[in-house]
């Protein structure tokens, strides 16, 4: 499944997804607590957004970053908080968290298709490989009747007299 060319299926995405950031989040008001900065902690969110981004399509890397994005900052700034989104440093999180998991994505399809055929082309030589083994199995199948057939007719003729030599009248 890993070397699949598609992306894995939608369900598990959405249970990763979720739990991801669920477990962000915590770590977030973990941190923010014991720190007391605000804005220290956004990257948390990246790790979630790139493992979605390396598994899923497009369209749910794009759901993850944006409901991450939502997430701190609606989180950064709890308990005494303002809508999400509202402030500018929220709007650039949005954009570089958006263009990390679509950057991601690409990637992560890059390589699932190259690695495809770089399967695909270890079965394709492989196959060669067997196909080349019958080949050599039969050569040396002729070799050893031929050579039999050969011993047979010099036997034959030593039996006859003739040794298998040609008798040259010039001698």
């Amino acid at each position: 499944m890993l070397l699949s060319r598609s992306p894995l299926p939608t369900a598990p995405a959405i249970a990763v997804a979720g739990g991801f950031i669920a477990v962000e989040t915590v770590v977030l008001l973990l941190l923010k607590k014991l720190t007391g900065a605000d804005n220290a902690f956004g990257v948390l969110y990246l790790i979630g957004v790139l493992v979605v981004a390396t598994g899923w399509g497009a369209g749910m890397t794009a759901a993850m970053a944006v409901i991450s994005a939502i997430a701190y900052a609606h989180f950064r700034r709890w308990p005494d908080h303002g809508p999400g989104l509202a402030q500018v440093q929220d709007w650039v999180f949005f954009v570089v968290v958006a263009v990390v998991a679509l950057v991601a994505h690409a990637l992560a399809r890059t390589v699932r298709t190259r690695a495809a055929d770089a399967e695909q082309r270890r079965q394709q030589a492989e196959a060669s490989r067997e196909a080349l083994t019958a080949l050599a199995d039969q050569q040396a199948a002729l070799r050893r009747v031929a050579t039999f057939g050969g011993t047979q007719n010099a036997g034959i003729r030593n039996f006859l007299g003739g040794g298998g030599r040609t008798h040259d009248a010039s001698r």
